[in-house]
């Protein structure tokens, strides 16, 4: 019996050492696929001298799309259009370890563009973002957030946006609507089960953009921040980070 109990032990653990050096090495292949679609992107960026200030860095990055890669009100600039995805690849906990290791296996955050619309239950516009997150307190729901924060560097350091290829404004109001259908979800906690009924930020998109045809989960696991940044069926739109002088470098498409 002990014999038995050793080799069902050491079975277990061989699966366990197999499945953390399959995900690391997947994390390190798709480390590796953002930070060559972000150089790829920013190398094609023209400093707008124009209009940027000694706070603000703007380049502009021309690509063949229906809209922008960005909204603004007055001087500020928003990332990401409506229907677009928001992405930051950090993760921000209060341990310093995990939150390295959560960044290099998983990523950050992710939420969707939002446009004008109002019911009963919200009222959202293009400064907008449709979110679910499990790290703020008593909002561990599917709800709107203000796209501001997003240009916080304190919140969200480094910044992505994708949109879906050959996007159009059908898609887009698909994207739109089905986001909204989800106001209210739960945050689902165990990330595995009972995933029809709740969400986790990633999973959300996931869920959203398959609705338009768009599959943001090759690999048949957990939809993670890093299966939203390289996957081929999107493309790069938006990028910023802030530098070590806190000045803001913004790379947006047109």
């Amino acid at each position: 019996m002990k014999n038995v109990l050793k080799w069902c032990l050491r079975i277990v653990l061989s699966i366990l050492i197999f499945a953390v050096f399959s995900f690391g090495i997947e994390s390190i292949v798709e480390n590796s696929i953002r930070f060559t679609r972000v150089k790829n992107f920013t190398k094609k960026g023209v400093y707008q001298e124009d209009i940027s200030t000694e706070d603000i860095k703007y380049y502009k990055v021309d690509l063949d799309l229906d809209k922008p890669g960005y909204t603004k009100t007055g001087n500020t600039m928003y990332p990401g259009y409506p229907g677009d995805i928001l992405v930051t690849p950090l993760t921000y906990l209060d341990n310093d370890v995990l939150e390295q290791l959560m960044s290099f296996f998983v990523g950050g955050h992710a939420g969707i563009c939002l446009g004008n619309y109002e019911d009963y239950l919200i009222e959202t516009d293009d400064e907008n973002s449709m979110e679910t997150s499990g790290l703020r307190s008593a909002d561990d729901y599917c709800q709107d957030f203000g796209k501001d924060v997003w240009n916080m560097p304190d919140a969200y350091e480094t910044v992505l946006a994708f949109r879906p290829k050959n996007m159009d404004e059908e898609k887009r109001d698909k994207i739109l609507s089905t986001a909204i259908s989800h106001y209210g979800d739960p945050y689902n906690y165990n990330f595995t089960f009972d995933t029809k009924n709740k969400s986790y930020c990633s999973d959300l998109i996931y869920k959203v953009y398959k609705e338009v045809g768009c599959n943001l989960n090759k690999d048949g696991y957990w939809t993670t921040v890093h299966d939203l940044m390289v996957s081929n069926e999107v493309i790069l739109t938006y990028y910023h980070y802030f530098d070590k002088n806190g000045v803001m470098h913004v790379y947006y498409a047109e």
